[in-house]
């Protein structure tokens, strides 16, 4: 996977240039999602983004949303679980809805 790191940095080096200022951070999220997508390891997209601030941002933008996700629904799980609560315990709440101002 090294090799393909080097590669794909290669590439966003070579088109950096021909990107216009107000897209590149567009086409920065674009990288780091088809990275992703093809199935680099996050922390060898993070090596990529290293020295690279307009990378770095468009990582932190991408995986906020992957942690967010994942680790509030798994720590609220482990914490049901841990709790002796059966997963279902909650669906039979109605819903929330908010009351107007």
């Amino acid at each position: 996977m090294k090799y393909a790191r080097v590669f794909v940095f290669d590439i966003r080096e070579a088109f950096k240039v021909l990107v216009p200022a107000k897209e590149r951070m567009n086409a920065a999220e674009r990288l780091i999602k088809i990275c992703d997508d093809v199935g680099f390891q996050k922390e060898d997209i993070a090596e990529m983004t290293e020295n690279d601030k307009i990378l770095e941002t468009a990582f932190d933008i991408y995986f906020q949303d992957d942690y967010d996700e994942d680790e509030d629904d798994d720590s609220w799980d482990d914490f049901r679980a841990s709790e002796g609560f059966p997963s279902e315990a909650f669906s039979v709440l109605p819903d929330f809805t908010p009351l107007p101002a």
